[in-house]
């Protein structure tokens, strides 16, 4: 008997004759089922998306792009989700997946940063450093170190240390030196030092402000009064 395949759901077929075209001639480094299941992910259909995963691990033609797939797709349902129990549920699988991922290949980062965002999303902060700095030894990035500044600015709540907050300057400015123009990543930065009274060294991140789409109001409104204080 063939192998059970969803239907597509109304979504899908709404925008099929627009997109799929582009992923059929994606290069061939890669199996199709991976490009399929991005596609009808982006299409929010997730049975579908689960499928084509499935079949790229199933085959072995892309097996370790099959679980990160898999892994990035529960991430997206979790966001979905309503309820404590239900988040858990696809936190777990995502995590599951990234885990059977990284033993399939140990050699590249993106699982390692997705067991990462699991354990910090679950409140598990020292578990999820570890991940981090191991996929970091793989391959620098920005904003995996802002994660990490985040786990440590998490502890900081619960076990306020100096230490902690170093940890918590010491990768901050390394994303910065690796991304320089991130807004994000200028108002942290920016935003701590001015509460620390250094004005010497939030003013050059302050004149390099501008208000991007993802700052919340609350920061962008603090960052206001620390250009009054800092900037002549």
């Amino acid at each position: 008997n063939a192998p059970y395949q969803p239907q597509p759901n109304a979504i899908t077929n709404g925008i099929s004759h627009l997109f799929w075209p582009w992923y059929t001639q994606k290069p061939n480094s890669v199996d199709s089922s991976i490009y399929a299941s991005q596609y009808f992910r982006i299409a929010a259909d997730f049975d579908r998306a689960e499928f084509h995963a499935q079949n790229a691990i199933n085959n072995n033609t892309s097996p370790y792009e099959g679980w990160v797939e898999l892994g990035d797709m529960y991430l997206e349902i979790m966001a979905f989700k309503k309820t404590n129990e239900d988040r858990s549920k696809y936190i777990n699988m995502a995590n599951e997946a990234y885990a059977n991922g990284y033993k399939m290949d140990k050699t590249r980062p993106e699982c390692l940063f997705g067991q990462g965002y699991c354990a910090l999303y679950s409140g598990n902060y020292a578990y999820a450093i570890k991940r981090y700095k191991k996929g970091l030894e793989i391959k620098n990035n920005a904003s995996i170190h802002s994660k990490i500044a985040q786990c440590y600015a998490n502890m900081n709540q619960t076990n306020p240390s100096t230490k902690n907050m170093e940890n918590w300057f010491k990768h901050m400015e390394i994303a910065y030196q690796l991304d320089p123009e991130n807004q994000l990543i200028i108002a942290s930065l920016a935003l701590a030092y001015c509460e620390k009274n250094d004005c010497e060294k939030s003013a050059p991140l302050l004149k390099k402000y501008s208000r991007d789409v993802n700052t919340p109001e609350s920061a962008h409104q603090a960052i206001q009064k620390c250009i009054n204080t800092c900037l002549p």
